[in-house]
């Protein structure tokens, strides 16, 4: 039986870590005070080192990527009201490239994106249809000109086939009116 130092209570020699310099070859601490004592330095070298904490942890994850995917998927899976914050904050902070993305999704599903597209345009496109809506406080939205899926006819996603309109006016027109229409050649 042995006195924890710490918390004053005394124990069996099983319940302290040994020791090689006391005369029992026990620590004076118990071992759950040990324990309390690591976490407490553990979390202010954290919060003093900041740098080297950053740095071991980007190790153990390249070390442990499965691990890692493990404990997101569960910590998504915890937490879902916090992931939906997290989305929305990110939809609204980049919404020109969720846009973006969305219609090339879109487009590439229907296989409407040529090889020779410039994605740069493109988001570029996506970008100017954001601030306008940030400036006058009303949707804007990136038409295509000819639109990609028509029982007429298909343009193609491509910085060619893009325009920034008023959302009220892309809503009224839809995938019925554009440009150069072949009605006026006696077509289809």
């Amino acid at each position: 039986m042995k006195t924890c130092k710490k918390c004053g209570v005394e124990k069996s020699c099983e319940e302290f870590y040994s020791c090689q310099g006391p005369r029992d070859g026990l620590h004076g601490a118990c071992k759950i005070c040990m324990r309390a004592l690591m976490v407490v330095n553990g979390r202010e070298w954290r919060k003093n080192n900041p740098a080297q904490e950053a740095s071991r942890g980007r190790a153990w994850r390249k070390k442990n990527p499965t691990q890692v995917t493990t404990l997101r998927r569960a910590w998504r899976k915890k937490n879902p009201a916090r992931m939906a914050e997290h989305q929305a904050a990110y939809k609204k902070k980049y919404s020109a490239k969720v846009n973006a993305s969305t219609a090339m999704r879109r487009a590439q599903q229907l296989q409407a994106t040529p090889a020779w597209a410039n994605q740069g345009y493109i988001e570029d496109v996506y970008r100017k249809a954001a601030i306008f809506t940030k400036r006058d406080g009303t949707p804007w939205h990136v038409d295509h000109i000819v639109p990609l899926k028509s029982p007429r006819v298909c343009g193609l996603h491509c910085e060619d086939n893009l325009q920034v309109l008023p959302g009220v006016e892309n809503l009224t027109k839809g995938n019925r009116h554009w440009p150069y229409e072949l009605f006026s050649l006696g077509g289809i």
